[in-house]
């Protein structure tokens, strides 16, 4: 045999037999099961980029598409695309990007077509079910799919319930012996539009050489890692802090005067001792579960922005276990235009290596992802904040160093698992240079702090600046203005 594959779709549970529940909604509700419709090609722009790293592929995603990448150590990446969900059926069609490796370095592309032909036909007798393979192309066809040679076929599985189970395959070759697939599973009757979407993913691919593109972040990634391990839980213990630090975020004015610089936000951050249970500021604690009486560190973050005629009010609560095996947070943004609010909510919660996260809208379903995070190399919330205080801690005054860190984490700006980098150096400065990049393919951070890795100046995008200020100070400028100024 080639290649051994598995060819287990997943809507088969989810989608055929109807008997997995949609994201954010529990099993058991009895809500009528409406017909899932066909995707909306108009609401599912292929616009954003997912990047698989240790695929060496990027593809563009529908808007508001899910993705999740999992990674099993010296073994498979899958990532795995569905749409929005749509009611308690779940998604209407999946699509999956992973990847096939042969010893026989000569192995084409047809003959790994062929292979699956005759594992897809086999499986379908053993099923008794009827099987036709259709529209296949290859190397012999000279098709070509994001300029590179590939090969393509579509296949129907009759399951005898009057739709039949659609599969496509579109093959790519990386290197010799090594191929990438993406594979489309969906309904027969949504197919002709899922086959336009699935068609227009992988057309958007783009490969890089994985090896030679991630040697530098798996480097960056082991030296993240190390680092997090030497911190203790008296490390953290000690950047509690009494008092809440203010930042002010504002444009420069030509003059340099503060009366005529340009107020955009401003954020008030507290890191303390405390309970799980304080995430949820919602309940009492009467009410609270033995989960919830953990105690750990907490990040109070209360931020206030201008965008417009609208001012966007943000709460944020951020909750890390002592042994930090275990998170969670709660985000509220509400946006105020007029007498017009609306809420946005995001809560978390990890154990060990696996992560829920929920998003909240007013008058909408709640959305629900599920997430498994690496063995090593995540970094929480609460060490994110705290990350430049560490450094600075573990390498006092006096002694030169440079680091390069590389982390996984969590981006709710972009509701995706990614890798950030962060590089700090106090070699010939009195403080300590520190540029991060939050998004691989985002702009770099600039931030300047002092000795102790404490906050002078960070330079964010559109001539933004961010500066630590005395809370009395930054309620002057925000009056003298005209600004109120909540908190």
């Amino acid at each position: 045999m080639i290649l051994s594959r598995p060819f287990t779709s997943l809507l088969i549970a989810s989608l055929a037999l109807n008997c997995a529940p949609a994201a954010g909604q529990a099993a058991g509700q009895n809500e009528p099961q409406a017909t899932p419709s066909a995707p909306d090609l108009a609401d599912l722009t292929v616009s954003e980029p997912l990047i698989i790293d240790a695929l060496g592929i990027t593809v563009l995603l529908p808007d508001r598409a899910t993705a999740n990448v999992t990674s099993i150590p010296g073994g498979k990446t899958t990532a795995v695309i569905a749409p929005p969900a749509l009611g308690i059926r779940g998604p209407n069609w999946v699509i999956q990007v992973t990847s096939e490796r042969s010893q026989d370095l000569d192995l084409s592309i047809d003959a790994i077509l062929d292979e699956f032909e005759k594992q897809r036909t086999g499986r379908a007798k053993a099923d008794r079910k009827k099987m036709r393979i259709f529209d296949r192309l290859g190397e012999t066809d000279n098709l070509k799919i994001a300029g590179r040679t590939a090969g393509r076929f579509y296949c129907e599985l009759s399951t005898g319930s009057g739709e039949s189970l659609m599969t496509g395959y579109t093959v790519f070759a990386t290197k010799p012996g090594e191929f990438v697939i993406v594979q489309l599973d969906c309904m027969s009757a949504l197919f002709d539009t899922s086959r336009i979407m699935y068609e227009t993913i992988a057309a958007s691919a783009t490969f890089e050489d994985p090896l030679a593109k991630a040697e530098g972040r798996a480097t960056a990634l082991m030296a993240g890692a190390a680092f997090l391990n030497s911190v203790t839980n008296e490390d953290l213990k000690s950047l509690l802090t009494d008092e809440p630090q203010y930042l002010r975020y504002y444009r420069p004015s030509a003059t340099g005067s503060p009366g005529d610089d340009t107020e955009v936000a401003f954020q008030k951050i507290q890191i303390r001792n405390g309970q799980a249970g304080e995430v949820d500021t919602t309940r009492a604690r009467a009410s609270w579960s033995v989960a919830d009486r953990e105690f750990g560190f907490l990040v109070y973050i209360d931020a206030q922005a201008m965008q417009g005629r609208a001012t966007i009010d943000t709460r944020s609560v951020h909750f890390l276990s002592r042994d930090r095996k275990s998170e969670s947070w709660a985000i509220t943004n509400t946006i105020r235009e007029g007498k017009k609010t609306e809420t946005v909510g995001e809560t978390m919660i990890r154990r060990g290596q696996r992560m829920t996260i929920k998003t909240l809208r007013e008058g909408l379903l709640n959305e629900e992802r599920d997430w498994s995070l690496p063995e090593q190399g995540y970094i929480s919330a609460l060490e994110r904040y705290v990350l430049p205080q560490l450094v600075a801690m573990k390498n006092p005054p006096g002694t030169p160093a440079s680091f390069d860190f590389a982390f996984f984490f969590y981006d709710s700006k972009n509701t995706k698992l990614t890798i950030r980098r962060d590089v700090f150096s106090n070699i010939d400065l009195p403080g300590w240079r520190y540029t991060s990049q939050p998004e691989r393919t985002g702009p770099e951070i600039e931030t300047v702090l002092d000795i102790h890795g404490k906050l002078l100046r960070r330079t964010l995008a559109g001539d933004l600046l961010v500066e630590p200020i005395a809370r009395e100070r930054l309620r002057r400028l925000w009056r003298d203005k005209g600004h109120v100024m909540d908190e």
